[in-house]
């Protein structure tokens, strides 16, 4: 749960769209590195119902749309 609140935090925090994707990507990228690929979707599923549940429906449907690049394997 701490990490679905710091994520939305720093996301909403963000001013600008350009700014917002890459806060997104930096909360997506934590996580992966922490968790791992199986979770993330699950993670970013429960990030955009967070944003959902405090009143930022447009950062909600960013979060729902960004696509997480694959890593390398």
């Amino acid at each position: 749960m701490l990490k679905l609140a710091r994520g939305a935090s720093h996301i909403r925090s963000a001013l600008t769209n350009d700014k917002r994707t890459g806060a997104i990507s930096e909360v997506m990228d934590e996580f992966r590195k922490l968790n791992g690929d199986s979770e993330l979707p699950v993670f970013q599923r429960l990030l955009e119902e967070e944003l959902r549940r405090r009143g930022s429906n447009d950062i909600a449907s960013a979060v729902r749309e960004f696509k997480t690049p694959r890593r390398g394997r």
